[in-house]
């Protein structure tokens, strides 16, 4: 059986829980330095390559299947997140919210798998081997 690498998980949870606290605060009309399109398009982009990042080393239904998973898992938050601010006082929901959740999580996920982006989807996936710092050799 596969080591599942359950530390990877807790990023994207914790960043589940920032974006419900978020869309927990009364009123929600405060002023933002960026529209609220934006602030939806820049939490699900970083949702979804969190997610992406949490299962790089255990997923092994193929790509295709593994960028559904990981999109549908981060659109279907954007929109139970959406049905949550229905309940607080107010806010409402909005489809746009959710179309801009879902433009967010499909860059995201496009970036990281689109073959000119592989320097950025290498950063993520980087380890260093022993001995070495900051791209200094210290092992010899």
């Amino acid at each position: 059986m596969k080591d599942i690498h359950f530390k990877r998980w807790i990023p994207p949870i914790v960043w589940m829980g920032v974006i419900f606290l978020l869309s927990s605060i009364h009123g929600g009309g405060g002023a933002y330095l960026l529209p609220d399109y934006v602030l939806h398009f820049l939490s699900f982009y970083v949702l979804a390559t969190l997610l992406w990042w949490a299962t790089a080393l255990d997923f092994s239904w193929g790509w295709v299947l593994r960028l559904t998973v990981l999109f549908v898992v981060a659109v279907g938050y954007g929109a139970t997140d959406e049905f949550h601010q229905l309940f607080v006082p107010g806010r409402e929901a909005a489809i746009s919210d959710i179309a801009a959740d879902a433009a967010g999580a499909f860059f995201g996920l496009f970036l990281l798998t689109h073959p000119r982006m592989t320097f950025f989807r290498s950063c993520l996936m980087r380890k260093k081997p022993a001995g070495q710092t900051m791209g200094v050799n210290t092992a010899e």
